[in-house]
């Protein structure tokens, strides 16, 4: 039979003696005294590895270990909780910290073989999020599988690499995107797209599916809708330094469905608006993506949206959470562009909304049966008049491998594209028709975007490259304002590495908005 034998952290206290099986005879026993570890530790979830490294000591055996045995265990000091993990069976513990936030015992126990008798101690240890500040890493893992890493900005810290902040137990599939509307109100604001479908996300000190947020328990349609529902894009958007813009609107684009509403006492959507008649239920197929006044910013004063179906521009047909179809928007002698592409033969292949301080244009590419491509420039600064601010056309025999890019991202200050061919990152000044090869990557480009919302800034942009050899790297740069040349200055601080091959990334702020004045 196993007796244990508890160790204090303050005062040590030991048996002297044990009885002697089958005997009544007392018998000097092995008396083990531990050392080396504190009477408490701190650690970061996802990033800090606590290392302790242990002195065995016997009043009989010395420093003789042969017949000694090891158990670290790490437990909840919540009596509510249960948890109880095995971490390591080595004397020394080298622990990675995979913990929820919250406060835990460890435990160390040293068994004597030759005596049965366990040696144990315990110390606290004390969790803290990592994951409240930083940027979130959607991508797909080499087997297919969704995960979640963290670029983790914790205070007075170290930027790192938190990986695995999404434990993946429903075994998603094909991450597609991550929605985030900022850490402000109650109603959800973080949403995750994989092939498996919509999935609201805790968006605290860690992430895990809200089971309770349903999208299929959300949109309430006298008109038939595609089930499950797929969350798309939801605005507005968070603004420069993660706020969230909105805390009476909110604005959802589903695979087959606009919905927009009020949402001061709940967020449950009616019938979706991507229509022409408020009796028809013919539904158009959206863009994913609401065209803002102010898009980073994202007010919900002024929204338009693409008809896929039909190649044009819409706009609700009253203010943004009222409105019950779309109408068409018109056009003016002398325009630019037309809203309507029916003449044009264009489609809408990429698009993204700018920032400019406060306000910024939106940008589409466009392109037609011919292979050529246009970018529209615009402002929505009204519903029914949006202000159209340029028309361009791409020369491909400047803008080399323009239609092979697998990413596209506009620059808010200057008239600029970057764009993605395999390795190659190109930028192309289409206001003066000048194009150059920024870098050339080890490996293949899989994610780029402008980055405005953790700084600001309109010159930042982030992108994302992998290969199978060597995984994921994530590079932060900024473009350089120049109206005679097109380049970048890299950034070789900001440089992390994952094992995901990057889809979406998402900034995260923690911090709350004390002024609530500009929010609508």
């Amino acid at each position: 039979m196993r007796h244990i034998i508890y160790i204090a952290m303050m005062a040590v206290a030991f048996c002297a003696c044990v009885e002697d099986k089958g005997s009544y005879e007392n018998i000097p026993i092995n008396e083990v005294e531990i050392t080396g570890i504190e009477e408490e530790y701190t650690a970061l979830s996802k990033i800090d590895v606590i290392n302790i490294s242990t002195q065995i000591s016997g009043s009989i055996r010395g420093n003789d270990d042969s017949d000694y045995e090891y158990l670290w265990t790490v437990t909840s000091a919540s009596a509510l909780d249960k948890l109880r993990e095995r971490i390591s069976t080595e004397k020394d513990l080298s622990y990675k910290v995979d913990l929820t936030p919250g406060s835990y015992y460890l435990y160390f126990e040293v068994y004597d073989k030759k005596t049965e008798l366990k040696w144990q101690m315990r110390t606290s240890l004390n969790v803290t999020g990592s994951t409240t500040t930083g940027f979130l890493l959607l991508g797909d893992k080499e087997d297919g599988t969704v995960g979640l890493d963290m670029i983790a900005m914790p205070a007075g810290r170290d930027t790192t690499v938190a990986e695995n902040v999404f434990e993946n137990t429903e075994g998603l599939i094909g991450a597609e995107n991550l929605i985030f509307a900022g850490s402000r109100y109650a109603h959800q604001t973080l949403w995750m797209d994989t092939k498996s479908g919509s999935y609201a996300l805790t968006n605290g000190s860690y992430f895990k599916i809200l089971e309770d947020i349903n999208p299929d328990n959300m949109f309430f349609s006298a008109i038939s809708i595609k089930h499950p529902v797929r969350i798309k894009d939801m605005f507005p958007h968070q603004g420069p330094g993660g706020r969230h813009r909105s805390g009476m609107y909110r604005g959802y684009i589903t695979e087959d469905g606009i919905f927009a509403a009020m949402i001061i006492s709940s967020q449950t959507f009616s019938t979706p608006i991507n229509r022409y008649e408020s009796i028809s239920e013919d539904l158009f197929t959206p863009y994913p993506l609401a065209f803002c006044y102010g898009a980073y910013p994202a007010t919900v004063s002024n929204v338009i949206f693409y008809d896929t179906d039909n190649d044009c521009f819409v706009a609700p047909n009253s203010s943004f959470a009222y409105s019950s179809y779309c109408v068409k928007l018109s056009d003016k002698d002398g325009d630019p562009f037309p809203w309507d592409q029916k003449g044009t033969g264009r489609k809408l292949v990429y698009a993204e909304n700018g920032f400019d301080g406060t306000y910024g244009n939106s940008y589409a590419l466009m392109k037609d049966v011919d292979g050529n491509f246009f970018i529209y420039k615009f402002l929505v600064n009204s519903m029914k008049t949006p202000a159209k601010n340029g028309l361009y056309s791409i020369d491909l025999s400047v803008a080399q491998g323009f239609e092979k890019a697998s990413c596209y991202t506009f620059s808010s200050a200057e008239t600029k594209i970057l764009y993605a061919v395999g390795n190659e990152l190109w930028g192309y000044d289409y206001s003066r028709n000048v194009a150059a090869k920024l870098k050339t990557y080890e490996n293949d480009i899989v994610y780029l975007s402008a980055e405005a919302i953790s700084t600001s800034s309109r010159t930042d942009f982030i992108l994302a490259t992998y290969s199978q050899e060597k995984r994921g790297t994530v590079y932060k740069f900024e473009l350089v304002t120049d109206p005679n040349s097109v380049t970048i200055k890299e950034r070789e601080r900001e440089i992390w590495y994952t094992n995901l091959k990057v889809k979406k990334i998402e900034w995260k702020n923690a911090s709350d908005l004390a002024d609530e004045s500009n929010y609508f």
